[in-house]
């Protein structure tokens, strides 16, 4: 699951890795449903652009309010390179992994695929699967 306010880590993901299942969302009510399905889901969290200190920690608190009900969540903070010091407060909030700016995904992306085989369980669904799944005949057409 991607939360982010732009679309702009989303785009970079595809392109890095276009096999990958991203769940994009904008809004932090929206985690919940996913991590029901799927507890050991990866929450990616980018902190917006110039993001302050306050506005980081209440998503870093609302992440780890979703990690003490999901324990096996993996989360996973984008940062922009102006905003570099702020990765020191994601790893001490619980971040497996920080990326600051959006070139050289590869480690990211090792990450994920190995989350993946570590739990073959997860939501494996594109999200063109997932518009299919959610419409009434929910047959993909071959």
């Amino acid at each position: 699951m991607l939360h982010e306010t732009d679309g702009r880590w989303a785009v970079a993901l595809k392109a890095a890795a276009g096999d990958l299942p991203i769940r994009e969302t904008r809004s932090l009510e929206r985690w919940l449903p996913q991590f029901r399905a799927s507890p050991a889901s990866i929450l990616a969290i980018a902190a917006p652009r110039g993001c302050d200190a306050v506005r980081f920690a209440r998503l870093l608190e609302a992440s780890a309010q979703l990690q003490r009900k999901f324990p096996d969540m993996c989360l996973v903070v984008l940062l922009a390179e102006e905003d570099r010091s702020l990765a020191t407060t994601a790893y001490e909030a619980g971040a497996a992994w920080v990326q600051i700016g959006r070139w050289r995904l590869d480690p990211l992306i090792r990450l994920v695929r190995r989350r993946q085989a570590q739990f073959p369980d997860l939501a494996a669904e594109t999200p063109i699967d997932s518009i299919w799944r959610s419409l009434p005949w929910r047959e993909h057409p071959e």
